[in-house]
């Protein structure tokens, strides 16, 4: 099965040459580059509720019409993978060299500092599939809602596992005006490091999950182990659109049935233009 590592790779300060990057799969050097993007592009996702949370004596509306907006690198490393020989327990390792600073006697005032603002690993027939990338994001929208609107915390939760991998705005709401934190979320402490100066590696395990072999980090063991569907939050959507270039509205209505004293969820990917 062929899979897609996509890295989205950024210099965020620079100090003489661009560092080098290389990605070992398994203990083997797949890949090798420089870092050698210096610049950020905005991606978004329309989101459009439509919420009728009203109750037997009680009746709350509520629409919400936003862009969520995010900052990404401008450029992607694409790396294309055979896991034929992989086992269910795999390994992953990004790794920087030439990264320097002039530090001189504990002081530096120049340095350069790489950032990793995507670490995707996903299958080439499922990104390709159009049908089935709109399906996956309709079930784990559904889910993810139903879990902030407490209706069900067995669906699913945010140490579910996440698919496709990992970006700095996991795990974040945004603003009032849809945008969200680039520079505060590269820099989470509780995150994976997408954001360092000097040499580094960065080690994910790969583990196979729902016939799928998926990024976890190695210190959250937990994340490969979790039952229920994995977490696909909005910024993969904002990202997917951008990628494919085909644009899509994100509505979701909720309403209560009297009859029933339950809640209806219905969501929709609708297409539109770029414009």
């Amino acid at each position: 099965m062929q899979y897609y590592l996509i890295i989205g790779y950024q210099l965020l300060e620079k100090y003489k040459e661009f560092p080098t990057v290389r990605i070992h799969s398994n203990g083997q050097l797949v890949d090798e580059f420089k870092c050698d993007n210096e610049q950020t592009t905005e991606i978004s996702v329309r989101e459009i509720v439509k919420a009728d949370q009203s109750g037997f004596c009680y009746k709350v509306c509520r629409d919400v019409d936003r862009n969520v907006k995010y900052l990404i690198p401008k450029k992607h490393r694409i790396v294309e993978l055979d896991s034929s020989m992989w086992s269910d327990n795999g390994e992953l390792v990004i790794e920087v060299l030439n990264n320097n600073s002039n530090y001189n006697n504990g002081f530096i005032s120049k340095r350069s500092i790489v950032s990793f603002g995507t670490i995707f690993l996903i299958r080439k027939d499922l990104l390709n599939d159009k049908a089935i990338m709109h399906r996956i994001m309709k079930k784990a929208y559904r889910l993810e809602w139903r879990r902030l609107r407490n209706y069900d915390d067995r669906i699913t939760n945010i140490h579910q596992t996440p698919w496709p991998g990992f970006n700095p705005y996991h795990y974040q709401s945004p603003g009032d005006d849809g945008k969200m934190s680039y520079i505060d979320s590269l820099y989470k402490k509780d995150e994976t490091p997408f954001v360092r100066g000097g040499n580094f590696k960065i080690e994910m395990k790969i583990r196979k999950k729902h016939k799928i072999h998926l990024l976890c980090k190695p210190n959250l063991p937990t994340y490969s182990s979790n039952k229920g569907y994995f977490r696909l939050d909005q910024f993969f959507i904002a990202w997917y659109q951008h990628y494919t270039k085909k644009y899509f509205d994100c509505v979701l209505e909720e309403s209560f049935d009297r009859n029933s004293g339950k809640k209806i969820f219905n969501f929709e990917l609708k297409e539109k233009s770029k414009e």
